[in-house]
């Protein structure tokens, strides 16, 4: 979190941008987060378990979704060995997120 948090400062948008852990699927933790503008997801996505990968998704719905929001979700993945792994996530994304 301490690099992301000095990224942040380094690039001078600290001001417009809050740094936070996320827990994947504890709802409560997710809802104390708060509402945001841009959820961004990067490196997120390494082959992980059908219900690690579902719950980030689900994760990131909620928090896009808060207090009735819909705010966007940015996601930046790269395939990498275990590319078939990733399904789950990019399905439950499709079956939560309506194109726009």
């Amino acid at each position: 979190m301490e690099l992301l948090r000095r990224n942040a400062h380094d690039n001078g948008v600290e001001a417009a941008v809050r740094v936070a852990p996320c827990t994947w699927g504890d709802h409560d933790a997710v809802a104390a987060l708060g509402t945001f503008d841009v959820v961004l997801c990067s490196d997120v996505l390494y082959g992980h378990h059908r219900e690690v990968a579902t719950a980030l998704a689900r994760t990131m719905h909620a928090l896009c979704h808060a207090d009735g929001r819909e705010s966007a979700a940015l996601v930046s993945y790269f395939a990498r060995e275990k590319l078939l792994a990733d399904v789950p996530f990019f399905e439950e994304c499709g079956r939560l997120f309506q194109e726009p």
